[in-house]
């Protein structure tokens, strides 16, 4: 469990936590995405692939808290942005992670608090 400092709190990196649940969905409120991925191949059975995507973005020295949502979700990626050296990117791509692991945590820890967020979410 690492210890993480927050404007002079500590906060326990720790998923099971509630706490810090709710510090994460603070994060996906200010630093995350959802988008759809569409390629175009003829080897694909429609000739279209469309992929849900989920991001969340964070300067290196956050990078405790990318690493949070890989351990959260059980799966994804950190990677660094290309083109920022200092900023890295966590996602989560596929309609059955996204549908089994990204909504519920987007109904709980960040729809209700979210204003701008929630008619966007239920379009």
């Amino acid at each position: 469990m690492t210890k993480i400092n927050n404007n002079n709190n500590i906060i326990n990196r720790d998923v099971q936590d509630q706490s810090y649940l709710f510090f994460l969905g603070g994060f996906v409120e200010g630093e995350g995405s959802n988008s759809v991925s569409i390629s175009i191949n003829r080897n694909f059975k429609f000739g279209v692939n469309i992929q849900p995507v989920f991001n969340v973005s964070q300067h290196k020295n956050g990078l405790d808290i990318l690493y949070s949502f890989k351990e959260l979700f059980k799966s994804g990626s950190v990677v660094e942005k290309s083109g920022s050296p200092d900023i890295f990117v966590y996602t989560l791509k596929g309609y059955k992670q996204i549908i089994q692991h990204v909504l519920p945590f987007l109904e709980t820890y960040v729809q209700p608090f979210s204003c701008k967020k929630r008619r966007i979410f239920y379009i």
